[in-house]
């Protein structure tokens, strides 16, 4: 199973909107602080399996993480 953090503290962020857009995924989504806010106050981010994954729109994260799976 693919390990997927994000965090619910960053600004940026709207984690309910996220998760909804990656429900049917093969994602085990852990949510809390990650130690990224420096990403986190300017890019959507997560992390999936170790690797940091940014964007500019919540829509382009998705893309990206779909790609990487």
């Amino acid at each position: 199973m693919n390990k997927l953090l994000i965090c619910d503290q960053c600004e940026v962020m709207n984690v309910e909107s996220l998760q909804k857009k990656l429900i049917n995924l093969p994602l085990k989504i852990e949510i809390g602080c990650h130690n990224l806010c420096a990403i986190g106050q300017k890019k959507q981010f997560a992390v999936l399996n170790g690797q940091v994954l940014m964007a500019e729109t919540e829509d382009e994260l998705v893309e990206k993480i779909k790609n990487s799976l």
